[in-house]
């Protein structure tokens, strides 16, 4: 479990600004799935879309929940490229140390 909570960690450092952890790619399985909602991308597009677009400001993380090899996070911050506040629902499935896939859900809260 402690292996899941540090990966957890890490995954949210490189979420709220992957230029400055490039090196967390590497704790992305072979294989990843990787798909974003409601824009559709997935698996190495939605990758690269996410280290490409300017972080979010004011993350914080409002849910967090680990249950066996699952990490359940709801995650808010303003963009600041639109000026809006921004949800983001994450469900990580880990396996040892590496992400196995991530479904990510981003909506508009004002």
């Amino acid at each position: 479990m402690n292996d899941i909570r540090l990966t957890v960690e890490a995954f949210l450092q490189w979420w709220s600004s992957p230029k400055d952890f490039p090196e967390f790619s590497t704790r992305f399985a072979p294989g990843l799935s990787y798909r974003q909602e409601p824009d559709g991308m997935s698996d190495e597009d939605a990758v690269w879309f996410h280290e490409e677009k300017v972080p979010w400001t004011g993350l914080k993380v409002v849910e967090q929940e680990i249950a066996g090899n699952t990490a359940s996070l709801v995650l808010e911050g303003d963009d600041p490229v639109t000026l809006l506040r921004m949800r983001a629902s994450l469900k990580l499935m880990i396996q040892g140390a590496q992400v196995v896939s991530v479904s990510e859900r981003i909506e508009i809260l004002d």
